[in-house]
């Protein structure tokens, strides 16, 4: 494996592994349950668009096997936001990847934040991604993953930060 925290299919697909990403230097390994499921999420979401295919069963059985059916929707509807509306490309991996994006972290803090503070704090995160019109609805859309994840049980425990960031963090526990 690299030393820079990608996988190894990062000198295969630059679209997904850019060179000039910014590491968060935290491995997804230890994101609490709840972030690791959104992440994945999103990630499986990003290769199903590029691939140019839509939503597919495994999104939304995963999050149903994990008490948070609702959460694909979400995750689904943040994650086609992004697709059609970003102001500048982003930088979410491939499932495989064990390093965090700084991308990534902020969407995992506009979740986590969103199901804590509400729309409204998830906007404030969002809107650097997304024109403003765009980020109100993605923001609906995180803050809604994140509330689903967190009433399964799944949330961020601990803040911590990257790039400046919190985001919430705590051992990863397994996934069902």
């Amino acid at each position: 494996m690299p030393d820079d925290k990608r996988c190894a299919h990062a000198a295969a697909d630059p679209a997904i592994h850019g060179p000039d990403a910014a590491e968060t230097g935290i491995d997804t390994g230890l994101l609490a349950p709840g972030a690791w499921l959104a992440l994945w999420g999103m990630r499986h979401r990003v290769g199903l668009m590029l691939r140019k295919q839509p939503c597919d069963a495994r999104l939304h059985e995963a999050f149903a096997a994990n008490r948070a059916g609702d959460a694909a929707r979400a995750i689904d509807a943040l994650i086609v936001v992004l697709g059609v509306s970003a102001v500048r490309m982003l930088d979410v991996r491939c499932p495989a990847c064990p390093g965090l994006s700084a991308d990534e972290a902020l969407l995992l803090e506009a979740c986590a934040d969103g199901a804590r503070f509400g729309d409204k704090a998830a906007l404030r995160l969002i809107v650097e991604l997304l024109p403003p019109a765009a980020a109100r609805i993605a923001a609906i859309h995180a803050a809604a993953a994140g509330r689903i994840l967190r009433e399964a049980g799944l949330g961020w425990d601990s803040p911590t930060s990257a790039n400046g960031r919190r985001i919430r963090l705590a051992p990863a526990t397994g996934l069902n």
